[in-house]
């Protein structure tokens, strides 16, 4: 029997530490954003900043998603609510790393 409630922890931490190492990473990338004269007239480079500044939000909310189900008894859910932030990251860092 697979015991839930260990592996949700560590997903929170790992949601956790991910939110906390992408924050100032975010933050930065989002300000280079409106570099260019004239860009912050531009609609789609503030989606965009936008855009970015949520990244540490999806891992937030994935761990609070997967408490949330965890508490309904929606157990496999909640890990699949949990490492779905974390798998896109790696998944898109993967991608990014090869080309």
């Amino acid at each position: 029997m697979i015991v839930y409630r260990p592996i949700l922890i560590v997903l929170t931490v790992a949601c956790g530490i991910c939110a906390a190492v992408m924050a100032p990473l975010a933050l930065m990338t989002a300000v280079m954003a409106f570099d260019a004269p004239g860009s912050e007239q531009k609609v789609w480079v503030w989606v965009g900043s936008l855009a970015i500044l949520s990244i540490p939000l999806w891992f937030v909310g994935g761990a609070i998603l997967g408490w949330m189900l965890y508490l309904r008894g929606w157990l496999r859910s909640a890990l699949l609510a949990a490492a779905a932030p974390l798998i896109i990251a790696v998944g898109v860092g993967g991608v990014l790393f090869v080309e």
